[in-house]
């Protein structure tokens, strides 16, 4: 039978002591955290903390048992890392939190590791550890605040590829703050009409007519003032809210076709844009549909412009190319569009060089602060007494409608080269109603391809 004293002792050991991997407890790291820096003044400490991005990955894989050994393995790693610099402890499920010296900051060379670096770690090489640093600890703050600065910095990181060290500073603070800010006020914005939609122009580039408009959402908040949608989009995209917002500025353009309807004006083209989180939601063709039958416009009027969030996380890793590399892959683009048939339009532009080569690489339509920046739509009509031209948007539809006669017709055959066996499955969901889709996945089974079967497969000896 166990006594009194007994009892208690083992209720204080359980209250500092993880139970699964035997490091100090949460609340007892705060303790120990605040006796160290009380008792070592004049020395710097940095909080750390780490966390196992999609831990859930192992013990679903390896089950919850040998999930609970990497814990051990882990907190067993930091502790023989540490050596006497520091305290280490679980703070809960794979998130574990240090108080280090600061030192001459060569601790990060040692302690920042990643699974993989010896052969014992080898079977989890491919879980990626992300460390939140707090450098220089403030006193004044307590340390589950200190902990909560490290974990602002590592939440910033989290699902970026490639990056698994941030630091906290003042400046991620206060964007932090006014992020906060933008998140509790957009229902209110969307409720007061805050978000105004702005119109750019798109213009024919060899006669400069307008024949087309992109629809983008802006934000006039009363106390922030104008906000770029750089800002806020993306706070929306994560929170789902973009849904709202996109529907809105759809009616909104369904509204402006309507108008022109019904005042017998020149119809051009409005695209708005469609956001990863509107794909992942059903009836996302019934809510578009039903706007173009409500304000009875033609679907032809209406554009979809699939936003690049739809297809990664990092758009700008898209663009993170060499001058040579971009111009090769946009002269690609360009001739593959006009095999296929189809009309493009170069976004961004905004120099007359820009407009040469893309006139050189046959591009048929631009948009950019070139020609037009996105305006309130009282301007945006009074750009369209100046340049628009009927014929130019008659144009760009009929060619749309002649697009959509090949397409019914008799299928041509398109070979897909690429040794991704995603990217050739995304292709072909995407060409093989109009085409019969043959894959390889390199240039030498494409060329071995090409000598077996008969040039008549390929009209015009055109392959990509």
């Amino acid at each position: 039978m166990k006594t009194g004293n007994r009892m208690q002792s083992e209720r204080t050991h359980n209250n500092e002591c993880d139970h699964l991997t035997g490091l100090c407890s949460r609340e007892a790291f705060y303790l120990q955290v605040s006796d160290i820096l009380e008792k070592d003044p004049d020395t710097q400490y940095d909080m750390v903390v780490a966390d196992v991005e999609n831990f859930i990955v192992v013990n679903e894989r390896f089950g919850i048992k040998n999930g609970d050994k990497v814990l051990c393995y882990l907190a067993d790693k930091y502790q023989r890392l540490l050596n006497g610099e520091g305290i280490c402890t679980r703070m809960h499920g794979d998130v574990f939190a240090m108080l280090i010296r600061h030192g001459d900051g060569s601790w990060k060379e040692r302690i920042l590791w990643q699974f993989g670096e010896n052969e014992n770690e080898m079977e989890f090489r491919n879980l990626v550890i992300k460390y939140g640093i707090y450098e220089h600890v403030d006193r004044r703050i307590v340390p589950s605040g200190m902990c909560d600065r490290a974990v602002l910095a590592l939440n910033r990181i989290k699902k970026m590829y490639g990056k698994n060290v941030a630091m906290y500073d003042d400046s991620l603070r206060a964007t932090l703050l006014r992020e906060q800010q933008i998140l509790d006020t957009m229902e209110r914005a969307l409720k007061e009409r805050q978000f105004q939609v702005y119109y750019q122009a798109k213009y024919d580039i060899n006669t400069e007519n307008i024949i087309g408009a992109e629809a983008l959402v802006r934000w006039i908040h009363p106390e922030m003032g104008f906000m770029s949608p750089g800002e806020f989009i993306p706070l929306f995209e994560k929170n789902g809210f973009i849904v709202k917002v996109d529907y809105y500025v759809w009616e909104e353009a369904c509204k402006i076709l309507r108008k022109w309807k019904e005042e017998n004006r020149t119809m051009i083209p409005i695209s708005v844009n469609v956001s990863r989180v509107d794909f992942e939601l059903p009836g996302l063709v019934e809510r578009i549909t039903h706007l173009a039958d409500q304000y009875e416009i033609e679907r032809k009027y209406l554009h979809l412009e699939i936003t690049e969030s739809v297809y990664t996380d990092e758009p700008q890793q898209i663009i993170q190319k060499n001058s040579n590399d971009r111009k090769n892959i946009l002269g690609f683009i360009i001739s593959l569009s006009k095999w296929l048939n189809l009309s493009t339009i170069a976004e961004g532009v905004e120099t007359k060089e820009q407009i040469e080569k893309l006139k050189s690489f046959g591009c048929d339509y631009v948009q950019g602060y070139y020609y037009a920046k996105p305006v309130p739509y009282e301007e945006f009509e009074q750009l369209l007494g100046k340049k628009t031209e009927s014929k130019a948007s008659v144009d760009v539809i009929a060619k749309e409608e002649e697009i959509l006669k090949i397409c019914s017709g008799e299928k041509y055959s398109i070979l897909i080269v690429d040794d991704n066996e995603m990217n050739r499955e995304l292709l072909k969901s995407m060409l093989e109603e109009y085409y019969t889709v043959h894959e390889v996945c390199n240039g030498q089974e494409a060329m071995d391809y090409l000598l077996e079967h008969p040039w008549k497969d390929f009209p015009d000896s055109s392959v990509w």
